[in-house]
């Protein structure tokens, strides 16, 4: 049965994640306020990163909140975010310095380009959580594997004949 873990609302990985969807939904909106403006190149791949940052991690905000980790144990669920959480890191950074750059360059529109300079800085920003976000799984995954390394191996005892 699907329970609702209230708590982890309140918990650092809960709250981080309603952090990294607060701001990567506020640099989609930065972003799309500046396509077709300026180069659209630039604006399009920050809405790019952004939108669909969001919903990934949405989608691990309701899977955490119904607590569906726990229940499929298969996928070593610390190391998935932990990789995904480095590969966003990266990809953000260079959003966020290609529109930044880009939108420091643009001088004809005026405040369409403050908005995709606005919206590389919310991209830094997401990069520094998901630094955070990985490090915290990177914490989580290396205890897991020490307690999976010393816990005794369960052997089977030789029934008398």
């Amino acid at each position: 049965m699907i329970e609702v873990d209230i708590s982890y609302i309140k918990s650092k990985q809960g709250i981080l994640k309603i952090a990294l969807i607060t701001f990567d939904v506020i640099g989609f909106i930065c972003a799309s306020l500046s396509i077709g403006v300026i180069r659209t190149n630039e604006s399009s791949w920050l809405a790019f990163v952004t939108i669909h940052s969001a919903i990934i991690v949405t989608v691990l905000f309701v899977l955490y909140l119904l607590e569906i980790p726990k229940k499929l144990t298969r996928l070593n669920w610390p190391l998935s975010i932990l990789i995904f959480d480095i590969i966003e890191m990266i990809i953000h950074l260079i959003a966020a310095i290609v529109s930044i750059v880009q939108g420091g360059q643009c001088v004809a529109v005026g405040t369409l380009c403050t908005a995709l300079v606005a919206g590389g800085v919310f991209t830094i920003v997401c990069s520094v959580l998901y630094w955070f976000d990985a490090h915290t799984n990177y914490m989580v995954y290396r205890t897991s594997s020490t307690v999976a390394e010393t816990e005794p191996q369960q052997q089977e005892t030789p029934q008398p004949t």
